[in-house]
């Protein structure tokens, strides 16, 4: 499984309501519903007035159309840096934009990465909509959607139930049986896990994750167990690239399985497949009940994350094999050998079934389904960043929280809905 963590997903803010976009000012993708939480103030409304106050600062003045949070008239006085490339407001008169406010020393404060629409503003102040889905739960996304970071979704994408809590999930796994699940949480405390019930959510049981020293990033997580009492998890580094931890949670015990020098893992229900070395090009197996590990052979550097089709006996994974040109790679394990094929550009490699596996674009070029041995079997457009395939049909997240669908093997894509949340984190079929 592999992530974009909190921070990574980062946008050049631009506003859809201001007449002249920002280049220079990068900010988070805001999501409106934690940000309503977290400010003073908000409001809906249309630009009148600017002035300059000198020192890079400037006072703007918006005729209020619907006050949604703190105390203002008709008209509010905002203070904000000058120029959209030090995160100033960027609007011109008589453009409707929402906007967030801080109050400090008296006064109204606000800035860029705080512009949003109004429609995605006056959406946050209204309560998340009712579960409106049915049937069993077809696929778990994750994220922050402003009080709640997760949902169970049927397979046309409808809502089931809300996993309520703090923080922002960042990785699921579903464990055997389909009855619990695991999710890695990214709360203002730390990094933790929890354990919730399918398929309403409910929260069993959480822990946290304790980081080796200098701090690390967890880039795995499996579910072990039909209770959700055992948890595997992979850690890398943050201050030393390529140092890596893979342990055990049972409760609040931990167990090292295996620590080293390692880029990713796969982690499948026997063993997990470390990508050791700097370069992450010599595969290890560790078996996670002995904790042995041995080399099963090597694949071109600099080597990408692979990933288990669902037998785990071949990986797959998108490498460069001479250093600048993506080639996707499938590995077959018992005996090792390695089949490469050139691809046109970056891609996220989802198995489809243990013979057939897919590469979904992440820089808006066209998915393209293979067979084992590399064949190229189909194409269509896809424009999504995490994908996951349920049965014949392949859902994706695009930014700005929107869930798109198709049909396999040859599409269309359809948007299908839009989350409460503007960015998703983590996406998992429920098998």
């Amino acid at each position: 499984m592999r992530i974009f963590l909190a921070g990574v997903l980062v946008a050049v803010a631009v506003v859809a309501a201001t007449a002249t976009p920002a280049h220079a000012c990068s900010c988070a993708v805001p999501d409106a519903r934690r940000l309503l939480a977290q400010t003073d103030g908000a409001f809906v409304g249309h630009l009148v007035e600017r002035r300059d106050l000198g020192d890079g600062r400037a006072v703007f003045t918006f005729r209020v159309e619907r006050r949604v949070k703190g105390a203002m008239g008709t008209t509010v006085d905002v203070e904000s840096a000058s120029n959209g490339a030090a995160c100033g407001l960027e609007t011109t008169i008589g453009v409707r934009i929402g906007l967030f406010l801080e109050r400090r020393a008296g006064r109204w404060t606000s800035s860029l990465c705080w512009q949003v629409s109004p429609d995605d503003l006056l959406a946050a102040a209204q309560p998340l909509p009712q579960p409106n889905g049915r049937g069993p739960a077809a696929l778990l996304v994750g994220g922050q959607f402003g009080g709640t970071r997760m949902m169970a979704l049927d397979r046309r994408g409808r809502t089931l139930a809300y996993g309520r809590g703090a923080g922002t999930t960042l990785l699921i796994s579903v464990c055997p049986g389909q009855r619990r699940i695991a999710e890695l949480v990214q709360r203002d405390s730390g990094v933790g896990v929890a354990v919730r019930a399918l398929p309403g959510l409910r929260l069993v049981r959480q822990q946290p994750v304790t980081s080796p020293p200098g701090g690390a990033t967890v880039t795995a997580l499996r579910c072990e167990t039909r209770d959700g009492t055992r948890l595997v998890v992979f850690h890398s580094s943050v201050v030393r690239p390529g140092t890596a931890l893979l342990e055990r949670l049972t409760g609040t015990a931990r167990a090292t399985l295996w620590r080293g020098t390692a880029t990713g893992a796969s982690l499948t229900a026997l063993n997990a497949f470390v990508m050791s070395g700097d370069l992450g090009t010599r595969i290890l197996a560790v078996d996670l009940v002995t904790r042995r590990a041995r080399t099963v052979g090597r694949i071109p550097p600099p080597a990408g994350p692979l990933v288990s089709n669902p037998a785990g006996t071949l990986l797959a994974g998108v490498v460069s094999s001479d250093g600048s040109r993506p080639h996707i790679a499938r590995v077959h394990l018992e005996p090792f050998s390695v089949a490469l094929r050139p691809v046109a550009g970056a891609g996220e490699v989802v198995w489809i079934d243990d013979r057939r596996l897919a590469l979904f674009p992440t820089d808006g070029r066209r998915a393209r389904l293979y067979a084992a041995t590399l064949e190229v079997t189909s194409s269509f457009r896809w424009s999504a960043y995490r994908s996951v395939v349920v049965g014949s049909t392949v859902y994706g997240v695009a930014y700005f929280g929107r869930l798109h669908r198709a049909a396999l093997p040859s599409g269309p894509e359809r948007l299908i809905r839009r989350f409460p949340g503007p960015t998703v984190y983590a996406i998992s079929a429920v098998r």
